[in-house]
């Protein structure tokens, strides 16, 4: 049988809990949020396709990239960059071709949680990208004398300049 003192036995409760307070994990910090997803985008054979993802969390997360669900290997033509300065996640394939077409999916993890962003690339044969292209692209300029009362604007250089590059064609 024990015997405590008047006030012992509230000190070896608040020790006691204090002990157990203790021992609780800290914060876990901040779970991964994606300030800048990826974004889908399409690339002809043999072209550069990159994946950039801005994403923010403490710890820093660590960053997995997965193609068509499956972890994605570095290789020398798929390399991974993070950039600390920025907290910008990349993946760049050098060489794309038809079998890296399908989706990727960004997925940063730290000890509060995770979160994932998603984007598809394409890849367009020569063909198919010429197919495109003679879609959009005008068989002759139009004749810009000829359309009244138009304020012209010429990105990079003077409306007059838009105009000579016109007539030259």
């Amino acid at each position: 049988m024990k015997c405590f003192l008047s006030g012992q036995k509230q000190s070896m409760d608040r020790l006691v809990s204090t002990s157990i307070t203790s021992l609780k994990k800290p914060a876990a910090g901040q779970k991964p949020v994606f300030l800048h997803p990826v974004t889908s985008c399409t690339v002809r054979h043999g072209e550069v396709a990159r994946f950039h993802a801005c994403v923010s969390g403490s710890p820093r997360p660590e960053i997995r990239w997965f193609h068509n669900r499956q972890p994605v290997q570095p290789t020398k033509n798929v390399v991974f960059h993070f950039d600390e300065v920025t907290n910008t996640a990349t993946l760049i394939i050098v060489d794309a071709f038809s079998e890296h077409a399908g989706q990727y999916t960004c997925k940063a993890v730290n000890a509060a949680g995770d979160a994932a962003c998603s984007a598809t690339l394409i890849v367009t044969t020569e063909e198919e990208g010429n197919r495109w292209a003679s879609r959009f692209w005008l068989k002759s300029p139009p004749n810009i004398r000829d359309v009244p009362n138009r304020r012209l604007t010429a990105i990079g250089g003077s409306a007059e300049e838009l105009v000579n590059s016109h007539r030259s064609i």
